[in-house]
């Protein structure tokens, strides 16, 4: 099968005119040509340097540490592995534990909140707000006759 080329629409610029190429149907112009050598020309040169980079690391580890070089590729795979389970298992312990102390100091200050505003996990509506919470900077928004107070827990930030 042979493969011919015809203008199928002329344009201004000659690069912007659609070609079909025959054989199998394909309309394009020469600027998507173009544009594609030059998306293939810095995907070249990326991985190009990310080739001479990793190849770096390589040398570098094989000269400080030649028993990797003898590791067959299940104990490579094995270690690699084992590395990043370790580094996620670092931090999503302190994760946790930050967490936890979120949660602890939410408790806390909820327990406080109730014990200066007598809202309890039954209260609904609160019918006033108590004088000694009302301050010369207090907005006239947050004096209301009822307030809704939800039975679930607060959202936490991120």
């Amino acid at each position: 099968m042979q493969v011919q080329y015809k203008i199928k629409e002329i344009a201004l610029d000659p690069k912007d005119s659609l070609i079909e190429k025959s054989g199998i149907t394909v309309t394009f112009s020469l600027h998507n040509i173009e544009a594609d050598v030059a998306y293939l020309n810095k995907a070249l040169k990326e991985i190009e340097g990310k080739l001479g980079i990793e190849s770096a690391t390589m040398a570098n580890v094989e000269r400080t540490h030649p028993h990797i070089a003898a590791m067959t590729p299940e104990d490579l795979v094995a270690a690699f592995l084992y590395k990043q389970s370790s580094g996620f298992v670092t931090i999503a312990k302190e994760k946790i534990a930050e967490i936890n102390k979120q949660i602890n100091d939410y408790k806390m200050e909820t327990e406080e909140i109730k014990a200066q505003t007598g809202i309890t996990e039954d209260t609904q509506q609160v019918s006033e707000v108590a004088p000694e919470t009302i301050t010369e900077s207090t907005p006239v928004e947050a004096v209301v006759e009822s307030v809704e107070v939800p039975a679930e827990a607060p959202v936490v930030p991120e």
